[in-house]
């Protein structure tokens, strides 16, 4: 569009040989794949800390109801019947 209005563009900035705007461009894309690669391993620690913790509470809240719900019951029904068992071991010695 420059060319068109019939201005004249100064020449870009150099480096080391290279072109300003590209190097900029090049450093951009190395940093974001350095800080994507970063982030993952970040990512996956967090990620290995929020699993321990949510196994952790499911266990506790899981162990809570199934307490509740199978190991309670039956152990009420297994004192129910040990204590029907010495009534009947008790009746039978007395019986002999």
């Amino acid at each position: 569009m420059a060319g068109y209005f019939q201005f004249d563009l100064p020449a870009a900035p150099r480096v080391e040989g290279i072109a300003a705007p590209t190097l900029v461009f090049a450093i951009g894309v190395l940093l974001g794949i350095v800080l994507g690669i970063a982030c993952s391993f970040v990512n996956r620690i967090v990620a290995k800390v929020k699993r321990r913790k949510a196994l952790r509470n499911i266990e506790r809240s899981v162990s809570g109801q199934v307490r509740a719900a199978v190991v309670e019951p039956v152990d009420h029904y297994l004192n129910t019947y040990n204590s029907y068992a010495a009534i009947i071991t008790s009746a039978a010695k007395k019986a002999e």
